[in-house]
């Protein structure tokens, strides 16, 4: 169900601030509400006109169940005190702080957010048609069946006890055969290791390389053979070697656990060498994820030249298709592959052959009940700083482990039970307005040269839309369909174990055979209960499978439209802002990999995009030890201009649609304007806790940006500085004058203990999602770290927490005594990338007075007044 591409994901980035007309150094940030929950930016207008304290009624009220249910959760998740904090310095805390006191972390859990809440949900629903005895209908009887199978044999904690080690140890041992650590009849680390590298790829894991097989970025509409570096060499990120407390404490691990498997303390200190060693020669994440440094086409020969130890015309051979000819691949980091032959040359054929058999425990330990991997387990959840002995409950892992093999047929029990043709068409409206505003922000962008934007605009019109769930390849409303899917893949009762090792080899065998095929646009990476959305650039399509449209994401069509454009429609935003994000402008209208740019536009991008790197670079989280991390400015940048990009465009189009047919407030929530709830339905879909080793995993391997960076910098500041701004002062770092688009994501980083597979998802190269869910099962054979997380699969390791962020960007507001204007302040310091001293900056900034007659309600101290041309919102001072 993957591909080896890296898709660009849901949890959002800020694309919009990339396209103004002029570069700023103010950063990203400005405010949308005072102190009592009112929009205010850096200068508020006063009107010349009193306002009547009898001139306003009250809003008409909406009273659905859909709109009761939302107002109860805003109102929930608001800070108890709201009215006591400042949501210009703030935002985080006033809109989540009821959210974090009502919502703790389960000992098994890292991280959570709202998406993690949406995913358990799905679980739940789940989990009661899988303790039915019949399926929901006849048709879905051998469905039903397989799946039911699938749970109860996970389900069997005492059974899978009884077995112990011994499913494991049998599959080391056949590894073994392959490539022992002694012979006399082989010499060296080369003999028989790339029989030993087909056998783990079959099992479900990459060890030294990563090979896979996905659509060709310069040719879209073909598949090649993608081989890189794994994402995990045996701890979670290549950072992690640079520790010395974990290296040891990873050390110590492998002396506890490997004597049962016939290793020794000597051997666990070599492993662990080698993977140092291994590190050091591994790029680093922002770098495998560039399209321009990680595609470099080569023959299989000159391949094998930089690394003789590896025969991939044998691996070639093994998998493809008999018939298949070619002699290209597509390596990630050909200086890697080179520096890896080196680093075999110079270990030992002993050292080699418990490392591949140390990638086999990492992946399977999980799949086991067995004292002997216990360390393993403590170790794992210390570094996400869970509870050491805590454990996932059985259902959920079990949820999960099916999500993760038998995907398509949850998913078809999961649409029939939880998603109605309604809310795919409604999600259907929201991302069609959303690619409308899309085009009329590309047609008044001036920094793009005519002909670029005339390209662009095409880009927009090309881009596939796919709403709930799969309709082909296979049909999950087809109960035939998705049968003939997992014809081939038998599933025991009973043995738990066997039954991934089962879905590995189904997986691989499903992605080796599309080679010499087109490819299939049919397909796609997320399963429908899945929370998240990807854009798949080589692809030009966006996804949003069912399992993010729930609340509080998506209220549905009984609900005011304000709440399913500021959440849903932010994320569909989101990933459309990702097709000309710092990935995805590298891909034109039909999704190939090529420089449709001219240099004059990429300059003035590159001048924009350099505002989110600065401020992104800024943001702070803690890590163990109170250790200060900061966000990588250049990693996240894509998804930070899919955030702003995202929601600015959002807002644009449900503003379009309230002119047209104004939505009804809430109730219990009348003092806030519409807009306000806009981005307070924003704001919910991040909220979130996370540990601050949670948080230090996220930094190293995560392309987003924490979440409560997220929330602060696009949410209340970016897209609404476009209400306060006057004619000719704009804000310093937009990118689009006055647009935006991107959605949010979720997607999953993978731990190097629970995840089955520690290699990166075969989707890897063109998959951009939100935010990404963690998931720890198996990565399908082309999902990376941070690819979709189904809600079955735990989601709890990229949140990150509100108050472990620091804005080191100090906003000072200041009203004056005459009531007609204020000014704000801002100093924000820009750290470039992370050593880069520190540049500072002041802007002031002041507003016209109002274009045209307020006739908003009194909100605070201050009116709401009209939202003029351009999305401008005026508010008055009320004397009164």
């Amino acid at each position: 169900m993957g591909s080896f591409q890296l898709r660009r994901t849901l949890y959002y980035s800020s694309y919009w601030t990339l396209f103004a007309s002029k570069v700023g150094r103010v950063g990203c940030i400005f405010c949308i509400f005072n102190n009592d929950g009112i929009f205010k930016n850096g200068t508020l207008t006063d009107s010349t006109e009193p306002t009547s304290p009898h001139a306003e009624s009250r809003p008409a009220i909406c009273q659905t169940p859909e709109c009761i249910h939302a107002a109860s959760e805003i109102l929930y998740n608001l800070d108890p005190n709201h009215k006591k904090v400042d949501p210009c310095t703030n935002f985080d805390q006033f809109v989540c702080g009821g959210w974090r006191e009502r919502h703790d972390m389960r000992a098994d859990q890292g991280s959570i957010f709202a998406g993690t809440i949406m995913a358990e949900n799905s679980q739940t629903r789940l989990r009661h048609i899988l303790e039915r005895s019949e399926p929901p209908e006849k048709v879905d009887t051998d469905n039903f069946k397989k799946l039911k199978a699938g749970y109860d044999a996970c389900l069997d904690e005492s059974a899978i006890r009884k077995r112990g080690t011994k499913p494991l140890a049998d599959l080391l041992a056949e590894l073994q055969k392959i490539y022992p650590a002694k012979s006399d009849l082989v010499a060296g680390t080369k003999d028989h290791l790339t029989p030993a590298l087909l056998f783990l790829m079959k099992s479900g894991v990459d060890a030294l390389v990563s090979s896979g097989v996905s659509p060709d970025d310069r040719d879209p509409d073909n598949v090649v053979i993608f081989t890189s570096p794994p994402r995990e060499i045996g701890l979670p990120a290549r950072e992690y070697y640079n520790n010395t407390k974990t290296v040891a404490d990873y050390t110590q691990v492998l002396k506890q656990v490997l004597p049962a498997f016939g290793g020794n303390d000597k051997i666990a200190e070599s492993i662990v060498a080698l993977e140092t060693k291994l590190a050091d020669v591994t790029p680093d994440t922002a770098t495998q994820e560039d399209v321009t440094k990680y595609y470099n086409p080569l023959s299989i020969k000159e391949t094998e030249s930089l690394v003789p130890e590896i025969s991939f015309e044998d691996v070639i051979t093994e998998l493809a298709p008999h018939d298949y000819k070619s002699d290209r691949l597509i390596v990630g980091s050909p200086s890697y592959m080179k520096a890896l032959s080196k680093i075999l040359n110079d270990a030992s054929r002993e050292t080699v052959s418990f490392f591949l058999q140390w990638k086999l425990i990492q992946a399977y330990s999980d799949f086991i009940e067995d004292d002997v991997v216990t360390p393993l387990r403590q170790f794992n959840n210390k570094l996400q700083g869970k509870d050491p002995q805590a454990s996932e409950e059985r259902w959920r892992k079990c949820l999960r482990r099916l999500d993760s093999g038998l995907g398509w047929s949850l998913s078809r029990f999961y649409i029939l039970d939880s998603f109605s043709e309604e809310s795919k068409k409604l999600g259907d409206q929201v991302v069609s307005d959303i690619k409308e505003r899309f085009v009329f922000t590309l047609t008044q962008t001036a920094w793009m040269s005519p002909d670029v934007r005339k390209l662009g605009i095409k880009k927009v019109e090309n881009i596939v839309q796919k709403i709930g769930y799969p309709t082909k390849s296979p049909n999950v409303m087809d109960a035939h369909d998705v049968g003939k899917y997992y014809h081939d893949l038998d599933v025991s009762n009973d043995k738990f174990f066997e039954n991934e090792l089962a879905v590995a080899k189904f997986d691989l065998q499903n992605e080796w055979s599309k080679l010499g095929k087109p490819t299939n646009r049919d397909e796609w990476d997320m399963t429908a209960p899945t929370v998240n959305a990807y854009y798949n650039p080589p692809g030009n399509e966006i996804v949003f499978p069912a399992g993010i449209m729930q609340p509080p994401a998506f209220y549905g069509p009984a609900a005011p439209l304000y709440l399913a454009y500021g959440a849903f429609g932010a994320v569909s935003g989101h990933e459309l802002s990702h097709a000309f994000d710092s990935t995805g402008r590298h891909y034109d209208e039909t999704g190939n990999y090529t420089n449709w740019w001219d240099d004059d536009t990429v300059k003035a991008f590159e001048e924009r995009a350099q505002c989110f790197v600065d401020q992104y670079s800024a943001f702070t989280v803690e890590g163990p030890g109170d250790k200060v991390l900061h966000v990588n400015g250049r990693l996240t940048l894509g998804e930070n201009i899919a955030d702003a990009g995202g929601l600015t465009a959002s807002f644009h189009a449900w503003k379009k649609h309230d002119d047209a047919s104004p939505d009804l407030h809430l109730p219990g929530l009348e003092d806030f304007s519409k807009e306000q709830l806009f981005f307070m339905a924003y704001g919910n879909w991040w909220c979130g806790k996370t540990t601050k080793e949670a948080a230090e995993q996220a930094i190293y391997n995560d392309p987003h940006a924490p979440k409560s960076a997220r929330i602060i910098v696009p949410g209340p500041s970016r897209p609404l500085e476009s209400f306060f701004r006057d004619a000719t002062e704009r804000f310093a770092a937009e990118l689009w004058s006055g647009s935006s688009r991107e959605s949010p994501a979720m997607e999953p980083l993978h731990s190097a203990i629970d995840s089955p597979t520690h290699s990166r998802d075969k989707s890897a190269k063109s998959q951009i999602r939100i935010d990404e869910l963690p998931a720890v099962n198996r990565p399908r054979h082309g999902g990376l770290a941070n690819n979709a997380i189904s809600p079955l699969r735990r989601a709890n390791t990229v949140a990150q927490s509100g108050n472990l962020i620091k804005r080191n960007l100090e906003l000072k507001a200041t009203r004056d005594k005459t009531d007609t204007t204020t000014g704000i302040r801002a100093k924000d310091s820009h750290e470039m990338l992370r050593n880069a001293p520190l540049q500072r900056s002041k802007t002031q900034i002041h507003r016209s007075a109002l274009e045209t007659r307020p006739a908003g309600r009194k909100a605070g101290h201050f009116t709401v007044g009209s939202v003029g041309q351009n999305g401008k919102i005026f508010l008055r001072y009320d004397r009164n």
